[in-house]
């Protein structure tokens, strides 16, 4: 009787169980295409997706055979990566979403569980086969391509064969450039699964790549793509450039970005301390020369240099008069302080002027800056607001540090930017910025500018030029001018 009961037990969850994997059989097949995965589709019809999450939440995978259960939960976590992308979507990377992979998001068979405890937790140690990172998918291109088909328990081995060796064959995944082998990052952050029953990393490859690599073959791991695997974005090529750049975003490791960005401003009138707009009954013209340069030292930093050039032009003693001078030169970082928020970044700057008498205090000349250091920290952070629409927001401080109290000062400005993406290689885009600067009584002058500017890659993925013109429409004890700008960018 009571085998007949244990029988009937495995009898009907394995019934339950394959029910689960035809549904995830059909819903792989429909939307994965080459390793990418067709979210746009899915979002717009979810119920497939629905279901098979509902099933994982109800099925009991423990009362399965344990050769069920390993394909059961490969097909159940890579389920489940894609439902958190739905969650989200549009998103550009699973990196977008805080808390992606290690909030507890998903359940499991009534339990709330983390993807990072399913993968980490439950199947990894469980069955201990280094071919399951291989199946197990995490939404980015550095991962392994995602099947477009469900595993099954009595094809289980063939399958995870078949992942393990169309992965290692591909030259995308493992790279050979001019005798160099370049390895995922997978092979150094689960090192040791891979050389687990006395196996090198090298000996684990050729066990299942159809080329087999020298045993003693030295090699590097190359930076991890956390791009999503999204079979719109490899059809469109969208964000696959310098759109993908943002200015939250950090310069690859290796790779380096050079930006040129002309300021010209040019005012006839300025705002009194009621906010009140006055003629100043003659013009005057500044213009900034920024050159910046940022190379990618490491995955979550930035070092390089700015050297910035100012001009101005302005009636002087009953003639024009104009001055140009290096204002300020220095190094700077940029770095994503929390691994878990990579769209937050900070970026120092110190600026040291190389020119005297920039306020033009001792010679009489026109003020051109001031004659202190200059520190300027800045906050990133960006959110897409769908496939074409990104958000982007900036907190900054300027802080000078100069001999004279006069060039002592702290400003806070706050910018905001809403962009359109109409192809690939255009970037629209509308600007607002608030500019308090702060005195011993408070806001002692201060600025509001809006904007509109746009970009364009002159050589898709290489060079990018930017023009955009703004207007000062509020201010006090500052001018009441307006800006034309032309910026490019290269980055390598």
């Amino acid at each position: 009787m009571n085998s007949l009961l244990l029988f009937l037990n495995f009898f009907i969850f394995s019934t339950i169980s394959d029910d689960f994997t035809n549904n995830a059989a059909r819903f792989f097949k429909k939307n994965v295409q080459k390793g990418n995965v067709n979210y746009a589709s899915i979002a717009q019809d979810p119920k497939e997706l629905r279901f098979l999450v509902k099933q994982i939440e109800e099925i009991n995978y423990q009362k399965l055979p344990k050769s069920e259960q390993k394909a059961y939960l490969i097909n159940a976590y890579n389920v489940l990566v894609i439902n958190e992308i739905i969650r989200s979507y549009p998103i550009n990377s699973p990196q977008d979403v805080a808390g992606f992979f290690s909030a507890k998001n998903s359940v499991v068979f009534n339990k709330k569980i983390s993807l990072d405890e399913l993968e980490k937790e439950l199947i990894l140690p469980q069955f201990q086969d280094a071919r399951l990172h291989f199946a197990l998918v995490c939404g980015a291109k550095g991962c392994p391509k995602l099947a477009n088909f469900a595993y099954q328990s009595n094809t289980l081995e063939q399958q995870l064969n078949q992942t393990t060796t169309s992965n290692l064959d591909d030259l995308d995944f493992l790279k050979i450039k001019n005798g160099k082998i370049e390895l995922s990052q997978i092979f150094d952050w689960y090192g040791t699964d891979f050389k687990a029953k006395n196996k090198t990393i090298i000996s684990f490859i050729n066990q299942y790549r159809s080329q087999k690599l020298p045993e003693n073959a030295r090699f590097s791991f190359y930076e991890y793509d956390w791009t999503l695997n999204d079979a719109l974005l490899q059809t469109e090529q969208s964000l696959l450039n310098l759109q993908k750049f943002t200015p939250s975003a950090l310069i690859p490791r290796g790779r380096w970005e050079y930006k040129a960005f002309n300021n010209f401003y040019t005012q006839n009138q300025f705002f009194d301390e009621n906010f009140k707009r006055q003629n100043e009954g003659f013009r005057s013209n500044y213009n900034t020369f920024l050159n910046q340069f940022l190379f990618g030292f490491k995955t979550r930093y930035n070092i390089g240099f700015d050297l910035w050039i100012k001009t101005v032009r302005k009636p002087f003693e009953e003639k024009q008069y104009q001055r140009t001078a290096i204002a300020g030169f220095g190094p700077k970082i940029k770095f994503v302080p929390f691994s878990k928020f990579p769209k937050i970044s900070m970026q120092s700057t110190l600026l040291l002027p190389l020119a005297r008498d920039l306020t033009g205090r001792k010679s009489g000349k026109p003020y051109l800056s001031a004659d202190a250091a200059l520190w300027i920290t800045q906050c990133f952070w960006d959110k897409p607001l769908s496939r074409k629409v990104l958000f982007f927001s900036q907190l900054s401080s300027w802080v000078t540090f100069g001999a004279n109290p006069n060039d002592r000062y702290v400003a806070t400005p706050a910018t905001v930017f809403l962009s359109y993406l109409p192809n690939t290689r255009t970037t629209l885009y509308i600007q607002n910025e608030v500019w308090p600067t702060w005195g011993l009584k408070g806001i002692s002058s201060m600025f509001v500018q809006q904007g509109i500017g746009a970009k364009f890659q002159l050589v898709p993925g290489f060079i990018e030029l930017e023009s955009s013109a703004t207007l000062f429409t509020a201010g006090k004890n500052g001018g009441a001018g307006q800006t034309l700008n032309l910026g490019m960018r290269i980055i390598r």
